[in-house]
């Protein structure tokens, strides 16, 4: 169990949010998440 847990922590921040999003698209958490990951996916749109 302890092994699972290291590998899920290795898991990029990019995955995190598609993976939740997929999984609970109704979680704050996840709109949050969605949010700053949209930001981060597309820096040279934003102004």
């Amino acid at each position: 169990d302890n092994q699972n847990y290291g590998s899920s922590a290795v898991i990029p921040e990019e995955v995190i949010p598609e993976l939740n999003y997929s999984e609970e698209p109704s979680s704050p958490i996840t709109l949050e998440m969605r949010s700053f990951a949209d930001v981060n996916i597309s820096p040279n749109s934003s102004p």
